[in-house]
Protein backbone atom coordinates (compact mmCIF):
# COMPACT_ATOMS: atom_id res chain seq x y z
CA UNK A 1 0.00 0.00 0.00
CA UNK A 2 1.02 3.19 -1.10
CA UNK A 3 0.14 5.77 1.02
CA UNK A 4 0.79 9.25 2.29
CA UNK A 5 1.24 8.98 6.36
CA UNK A 6 -1.17 11.23 7.40
CA UNK A 7 -4.35 8.99 5.14
CA UNK A 8 -2.63 6.17 6.87
CA UNK A 9 -5.04 5.49 9.49
CA UNK A 10 -7.99 5.73 7.89
CA UNK A 11 -6.55 3.17 5.13
CA UNK A 12 -5.97 0.34 7.94
CA UNK A 13 -9.48 1.39 9.20
CA UNK A 14 -10.89 0.79 5.95
CA UNK A 15 -8.36 -2.54 5.64
CA UNK A 16 -10.09 -3.93 9.16
CA UNK A 17 -13.74 -3.23 8.67
CA UNK A 18 -13.29 -5.48 5.03
CA UNK A 19 -11.49 -8.06 6.95
CA UNK A 20 -14.24 -8.10 10.04
CA UNK A 21 -17.17 -8.08 7.05
CA UNK A 22 -15.16 -10.92 5.49
CA UNK A 23 -14.56 -12.76 8.30
CA UNK A 24 -18.80 -12.61 8.73
CA UNK A 25 -19.21 -14.15 5.09
CA UNK A 26 -19.57 -10.70 3.58
CA UNK A 27 -17.49 -9.96 0.70
CA UNK A 28 -15.97 -6.88 0.59
CA UNK A 29 -13.65 -4.90 -1.51
CA UNK A 30 -10.27 -2.85 -0.60
CA UNK A 31 -10.03 -0.26 -2.22
CA UNK A 32 -6.83 -1.17 -4.02
CA UNK A 33 -9.16 -4.09 -5.68
CA UNK A 34 -11.73 -1.91 -7.34
CA UNK A 35 -9.23 -1.10 -10.12
CA UNK A 36 -9.13 -3.85 -10.64
CA UNK A 37 -12.91 -5.31 -10.66
CA UNK A 38 -14.57 -5.76 -14.36
CA UNK A 39 -17.11 -3.15 -15.47
CA UNK A 40 -20.26 -5.80 -14.20
CA UNK A 41 -18.56 -5.77 -10.71
CA UNK A 42 -18.29 -1.72 -10.88
CA UNK A 43 -21.59 -0.68 -12.33
CA UNK A 44 -23.36 -0.77 -8.63
CA UNK A 45 -21.13 1.09 -6.59
CA UNK A 46 -22.11 4.41 -5.52
CA UNK A 47 -19.69 6.89 -5.18
CA UNK A 48 -19.92 9.91 -2.75
CA UNK A 49 -17.52 12.21 -2.06
CA UNK A 50 -14.91 12.17 0.72
CA UNK A 51 -15.36 14.13 3.67
CA UNK A 52 -11.66 14.83 4.13
CA UNK A 53 -11.77 16.63 0.75
CA UNK A 54 -12.67 20.00 -0.44
CA UNK A 55 -13.22 20.54 -3.82
CA UNK A 56 -12.90 24.01 -5.76
CA UNK A 57 -12.24 25.58 -9.54
CA UNK A 58 -9.50 27.66 -9.67
CA UNK A 59 -7.66 28.96 -12.70
CA UNK A 60 -10.13 26.72 -15.00
CA UNK A 61 -9.53 23.64 -13.56
CA UNK A 62 -10.85 21.32 -10.67
CA UNK A 63 -8.71 20.55 -7.53
CA UNK A 64 -9.10 18.79 -4.68
CA UNK A 65 -7.35 20.17 -1.31
CA UNK A 66 -6.96 18.18 2.13
CA UNK A 67 -6.67 20.09 5.45
CA UNK A 68 -3.40 19.72 5.47
CA UNK A 69 -3.41 22.34 2.25
CA UNK A 70 -1.96 20.31 -0.41
CA UNK A 71 -3.72 20.54 -3.19
CA UNK A 72 -4.37 18.41 -6.39
CA UNK A 73 -5.32 19.33 -9.85
CA UNK A 74 -8.40 16.77 -10.83
CA UNK A 75 -8.86 17.93 -14.26
CA UNK A 76 -9.87 20.51 -16.61
CA UNK A 77 -13.22 22.62 -15.53
CA UNK A 78 -14.95 21.44 -19.02
CA UNK A 79 -18.62 20.53 -18.66
CA UNK A 80 -18.68 17.36 -20.06
CA UNK A 81 -16.58 16.08 -16.24
CA UNK A 82 -17.81 18.71 -14.17
CA UNK A 83 -21.25 16.80 -15.37
CA UNK A 84 -19.84 13.89 -14.17
CA UNK A 85 -18.32 14.98 -10.83
CA UNK A 86 -21.26 16.42 -10.00
CA UNK A 87 -23.32 12.76 -10.50
CA UNK A 88 -21.00 11.44 -7.91
CA UNK A 89 -22.91 12.60 -5.18
CA UNK A 90 -23.79 9.21 -3.03
CA UNK A 91 -27.24 9.23 -4.60
CA UNK A 92 -26.55 7.09 -8.15
CA UNK A 93 -24.49 4.11 -8.73
CA UNK A 94 -22.41 3.93 -11.99
CA UNK A 95 -25.10 2.36 -14.29
CA UNK A 96 -27.27 4.71 -13.55
CA UNK A 97 -24.74 7.56 -13.98
CA UNK A 98 -23.62 6.01 -17.99
CA UNK A 99 -26.83 5.46 -18.65
CA UNK A 100 -27.24 9.42 -17.61
CA UNK A 101 -24.31 10.36 -19.50
CA UNK A 102 -24.88 8.19 -22.56
CA UNK A 103 -28.38 9.74 -22.88
CA UNK A 104 -27.23 13.80 -22.27
CA UNK A 105 -24.36 13.48 -24.80
CA UNK A 106 -25.62 10.92 -27.43
CA UNK A 107 -23.09 8.36 -27.10
CA UNK A 108 -23.19 4.45 -26.59
CA UNK A 109 -23.32 3.06 -23.07
CA UNK A 110 -19.82 1.93 -23.19
CA UNK A 111 -18.21 4.62 -24.20
CA UNK A 112 -20.05 6.34 -21.33
CA UNK A 113 -19.35 3.74 -18.78
CA UNK A 114 -15.61 4.04 -20.29
CA UNK A 115 -15.40 7.95 -18.93
CA UNK A 116 -17.53 7.67 -16.08
CA UNK A 117 -15.32 4.42 -14.70
CA UNK A 118 -12.06 6.26 -15.37
CA UNK A 119 -13.09 9.31 -14.10
CA UNK A 120 -14.64 7.71 -10.50
CA UNK A 121 -11.42 5.61 -10.41
CA UNK A 122 -8.74 8.51 -10.63
CA UNK A 123 -10.86 10.09 -8.07
CA UNK A 124 -10.65 7.32 -6.11
CA UNK A 125 -7.30 6.64 -5.61
CA UNK A 126 -6.94 10.27 -4.52
CA UNK A 127 -9.11 9.92 -2.31
CA UNK A 128 -11.77 12.76 -3.29
CA UNK A 129 -13.96 10.18 -4.13
CA UNK A 130 -15.36 7.06 -1.91
CA UNK A 131 -17.56 3.96 -2.62
CA UNK A 132 -20.82 5.00 -0.43
CA UNK A 133 -21.92 1.32 -0.65
CA UNK A 134 -18.02 -0.09 0.25
CA UNK A 135 -19.52 -3.78 -0.55
CA UNK A 136 -21.38 -4.20 -3.44
CA UNK A 137 -20.23 -6.30 -6.12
Amino acid sequence: MDLPRRRLPSALLTELRVAKAESHGVKGFRLADIATLPDEALLGMVPARGTEVRVFVQEGFVYAGDRSGEMVRLFPAEQASLDVFNMFNGDRDLRTIAELVAGMWGVEFEDALLFVRSVFLSLLKLGVLVPANPLAG
